[in-house]
């Protein structure tokens, strides 16, 4: 995995790492083809704690070498609508 490289992606003040863009993207496309669509019950689903879930699965592989999430990560939603959190 690339660690220290950046990209282009930029707050102004520091260039966002090329690792986090990759590891989002790829969440993206599975999501897609998992869920088939970016509907709110299917995002929640997705993301729970249930052992069918894809970020469960992902969470049991932490020790594979190529394991998108690794020891100490953990990965988490927040959904907005009209600009608030829900």
């Amino acid at each position: 995995m690339v660690y220290k490289a950046r990209n282009l992606l930029t707050d102004g003040k520091s260039y966002e790492p090329i690792y986090k863009t990759q590891v989002t993207t790829y969440i993206q496309r599975v999501m897609r083809l998992a869920t088939g669509d970016f509907k709110q019950e299917n995002i929640v689903e997705f993301f729970s704690s249930k052992p069918t879930s894809q970020r469960s699965r992902w969470m049991e592989k932490k020790d594979y070498i190529n394991a998108i999430i690794g020891n100490g990560d953990d990965i988490r939603y927040s959904m907005r609508r009209n600009g608030r959190l829900l």
